[in-house]
């Protein structure tokens, strides 16, 4: 016995329960080395649960994303892809495009941007070390609606792009409601979120500002869009993307509501 009475196996547990934190906060904050072998440790003394295992394997996954990833980061180096500056309250952040990987989930992210789509969209959901999700046009302060923040679309949809990127730590998805119902409306990972890998299309990585990203906030005193823009565009090109029904989009718009003024 412990001092106090305690059981030995007490101590063990309450260790082992650091340990199991702070491999959770790393596997968070891409550290996924760190966490695989914490993990791997844990899972191994309990064998049966299923929780630890299950993030033994995130863990995993993870480490391989980040590795694919750094490759790739290092490749897109030479293609001087496009990059947009996203104008908030709280300062400005830098995304650099996956023009190749998700070419129509661009084009639809600069058709919007061209059309002042995201000017005055509020934050309306963070999730800590997880996400910020913003571009609904609900939460803009000339539509305000708060009871539909979190359904407005630009009145189309567009197919989601399952390509090679995952979600890592800094990176940018678009947020839908299933697949194929993609619109406005993008996350920007400030944790991992490779369980996600295969359900959103990943289009975007953050260059500059993921600190200020972090501390965006949403609610009653939420951070807004003030504007955005898109450099390095081809400039034969209108990126304007096609909707699920293969159409060229139309100008995008807020969708009406009923009781909503002519």
């Amino acid at each position: 016995m412990l001092e106090g009475g305690e059981h030995p196996a007490a101590a063990n547990y309450a260790e082992d329960g650091l340990t199991l934190a702070m491999a959770l906060l790393a596997y968070k904050a891409g550290n996924f080395e760190w966490a695989e072998r914490d993990l791997t440790t844990l899972a191994a003394r309990y064998p049966f649960d299923a929780f630890l295992d299950a993030h033994r394997r995130l863990a995993i996954r993870g480490k391989r994303a980040s590795g694919e990833e750094a490759l790739r980061t290092k490749a897109d180096e030479a293609k001087k892809l496009p990059r947009a500056t996203i104008e908030t309250t709280a300062g400005d952040i830098v995304l650099e495009l996956f023009h190749d990987d998700a070419r129509n989930t661009v084009f639809n992210f600069v058709w919007l941007a061209k059309h002042g789509f995201y000017d005055d969209c509020a934050i309306h959901r963070t999730v800590p070390a997880f996400l910020v999700q913003t571009g609904d046009p609900f939460s803009r302060k000339v539509s305000a609606r708060p009871e539909l923040v979190g359904s407005g679309t630009p009145g189309y949809a567009i197919r989601t792009e399952l390509g090679k990127r995952w979600p890592l730590r800094g990176y940018v998805a678009l947020a839908n409601g299933g697949a194929n119902t993609d619109g406005s409306q993008f996350m920007i990972f400030t944790g991992t979120a490779v369980h996600l890998h295969g359900e959103v299309t990943v289009f975007a990585r953050v260059l500059e500002g993921l600190g200020i990203v972090e501390r965006l906030q949403a609610g009653a005193k939420a951070d807004r869009i003030v504007k955005v823009t898109v450099t390095g565009l081809d400039p034969e090109r209108t990126y304007q993307p096609s909707t699920v029904a293969g159409n060229r989009a139309p100008a995008p718009r807020v969708p009406p509501v009923r009781g909503d003024p002519k």
